[in-house]
């Protein structure tokens, strides 16, 4: 037996918000059996992000943070820049499963052993049965990873029914294939789902691809046509989310730079896509991916610095802003980039200051300059709740500033009003008093 090919390289919440079904399948399979005694779940099997998949440094999850009625500056639509479980300040946002044994996992959900799972999926006669058996598999951790692949690629390819098949694609990222034959199969099955005819199942097949992250190198160009797919804008926003994680970087090889294809599609999006999500998802992306080669950075840096200066959308230059402070190696305008974005944390628009606060608190310490700014927010007793909580995330990114921002999060903790901006002012702090783990590592590309 091989060591794992592919493993679930997304975690639970991406999952399960991006990878769902638009058919209504009906109660059998939507229903979540009764687990039987053997362990009651607490979570998915441990997710680790792929080599380069995890953003350098500290910072916070922007999704995490609470935004006012409305959304950002374009409302509902800040990036979902992704962070590493535990990288930087680590914390909020943190996803990551506890380590488990498999003795600990479920040896019956609804009165069923995965052996009798697993057959399900091939021979029972009612679809619904088997979609809700294959989106049981992930609920039986480890064990489902190991002896599950043959199976799940049967109901990726042979299975006669949409809905199972669509079922078996969403928990690919989880499940996986263990054995290099499954692995070989089930790839081929999800890349060919890319050029689908129809477009909800390219568009499923999409987030599938971008969620297993740069094992899929292989699909990139079918990636770069999707990512110009002019009859779907969220097919096209799909792509350039799935170009970041499949192009990204290899941080153990100093010669292994984000994949120059990926790298020349999102900027093509970031300065011509018609849609403002899309090129918001292209920043997002060009910043996940990492360092670029030294022939493409003056490409790179010449796209970027046009959508600063060029972009109607308030909120994509400030996060461009961000992917220029993160990555450019020369970092020559970092001081004046950071300037831009501390001067957000005074705008008019409540949502445009909370912004600013997810900026900077992805960048964690690289962003301390603005800590001065942080703490007069956080102070300020005007400020809306959402965006004093955004101001505290940012500070919890930022361990190198602990000494001065922990007994101003500890007063906040005992003293401030608002019970909600205690509750976040006593995680800040835990997190930044608790000694920073080691990083998890991620799997190894063959």
């Amino acid at each position: 037996m091989s060591a794992p090919r592919l493993v679930g390289l997304c975690v639970t919440a991406l999952l399960a918000g991006l990878v769902t079904m638009s058919v209504d399948s009906g109660p059998a399979a939507g229903q979540v059996p009764q687990i039987k005694p053997g362990g009651q779940p607490k979570g998915l099997p441990q997710i680790k992000p792929p080599a380069g998949g995890a953003l350098p440094g500290g910072g916070l999850n922007p999704g995490g943070v609470p935004v006012p009625p409305g959304g950002g500056m374009n409302p509902g639509m800040i990036p979902p820049v992704m962070i590493p479980p535990g990288g930087g300040g680590g914390g909020f946002g943190d996803q990551a499963m506890p380590k488990k044994d498999p003795g600990d996992w479920p040896k019956e959900i609804g009165g069923k052993k995965l052996s009798e799972i697993l057959k399900e999926i091939k021979t029972n006669p009612d679809a619904s049965i088997r979609e809700a058996a294959v989106r049981t598999l992930p609920m039986f951790g480890p064990p489902a990873q190991e002896k599950g692949g043959e199976t799940l690629v049967y109901a990726l390819t042979k299975d006669v029914d949409i809905n199972v098949r669509l079922a078996a694609l969403s928990v690919v990222p989880v499940v996986g294939f263990f054995e290099d034959k499954d692995a070989k199969d089930g790839m081929a099955a999800v890349f060919a789902l890319l050029e689908n005819s129809s477009s909800h199942i390219r568009f499923e097949a999409t987030l599938v691809v971008g969620a297993i992250g740069p094992l899929a190198k292989s699909a990139i160009p079918k990636l770069i046509t999707r990512a110009g797919d002019g009859s779907s804008w969220r097919l096209r926003k799909a792509a350039v989310f799935a170009l970041g994680q499949v192009g990204q970087e290899n941080p153990a090889d100093p010669e292994d730079a984000a994949d120059v294809a990926a790298v020349a599609t999102l900027l093509r999006n970031l300065k011509l896509d018609p849609s403002a999500p899309v090129r918001r998802e292209a920043v997002n992306s060009l910043t996940v991916v990492g360092r670029v080669s030294t022939p493409q950075l003056k490409a790179w840096r010449d796209g970027l610095e046009a959508a600063v200066k060029n972009d109607k959308d308030r909120s994509i230059p400030l996060w461009v802003r961000v992917c220029l402070v993160r990555n450019d190696p020369a970092g020559t305008k970092t001081s004046e980039h950071l300037t831009e974005i501390g001067e957000l944390l005074n705008d008019k628009l409540p949502a445009a200051r909370g912004e600013a606060c997810q900026a900077l608190g992805t960048l964690g310490d690289k962003a301390s300059s603005q800590l001065q700014g942080l703490l007069d927010l956080i102070g300020d007793g005007k400020q809306p709740t959402p965006v004093v909580i955004a101001g505290v995330m940012a500070l919890s990114a930022m361990p190198s500033q602990a000494a001065k921002t922990v007994p101003i999060l500890t007063g906040m903790q005992q003293t401030h009003k608002n019970e909600e901006v205690k509750r976040y002012a006593a995680e800040a702090v835990r997190i930044l008093t608790t000694p920073k783990k080691n990083p998890p590592v991620a799997p190894k590309m063959n």
